[in-house]
């Protein structure tokens, strides 16, 4: 319960703050809040009670994007097929459901891409939800965290891999594109290398 109630605070505080800031993005008149609890205790019942306590404290309808265990969990692609909406997740108040980091994406065969992205544009049409498929162009924690298993590994290859997942996730025309591109250097994930001459990929 204190956890819930510090991420409606939390949440709640941030869009008052900047929701008339020219700048904050706005989906359909509504300003956007992307929730990404990858908890898989937090149930759908607890989801809602987030949305529906920040919606309130804010004041106006918001644009909400979920990231949750339950649904399109494509950190393993072929995890999608058995995930999808339930009807309690579509009661939540949430407008588009998509995904944290998909590294599974990058090196999962094509026909597992093309099942993933159906899957994910059919079911979501089928709840009256956007279509949001995420994708990003490489990702490395070899580095910085030598030993972990599995170490979460997906090869950039020149950029091949990046189109790959861009030219997949048009098929489906989804309303939006979830790019996963980080600050953070040291895992590989970023869209643009560097300026550095000697390797511009070094960070």
């Amino acid at each position: 319960a204190d956890a819930l109630n510090q991420a409606v605070e939390r949440m709640s505080g941030m869009v008052a703050q900047w929701k008339a800031h020219p700048a904050y993005l706005r989906v359909d008149g509504k300003p956007l809040l992307v929730i990404p609890f990858l908890v898989e205790e937090l149930t759908a019942a607890e989801f809602k009670q987030i949305v529906d306590a920040v919606t309130q404290r804010v004041g106006e309808s918001l644009y909400v994007v979920a990231i949750v265990p339950d649904v399109y969990w494509y950190f393993a692609p072929e995890a999608v097929l058995s995930t999808g909406i339930s009807q309690e997740w579509a009661n939540t108040g949430v407008s588009a459901f998509t995904h944290w980091t998909p590294n599974g994406m990058i090196t999962a065969t094509k026909k597992v891409r093309q099942k993933a992205v159906q899957f994910h544009a059919s079911d979501s049409k089928k709840w009256h939800k956007d279509v949001m498929i995420p994708m990003m162009p490489g990702f490395d924690d070899d580095a910085w965290r030598p030993g972990d298993s599995p170490a979460p590994t997906a090869p950039r290859n020149n950029g091949q891999a990046w189109g790959e997942q861009i030219d997949n996730a048009l098929t489906v025309k989804p309303r939006f594109l979830f790019i996963q591109g980080w600050n953070e250097w040291h895992e590989g994930s970023q869209i643009e290398p560097s300026t550095l001459d000697s390797d511009p990929y070094l960070y």
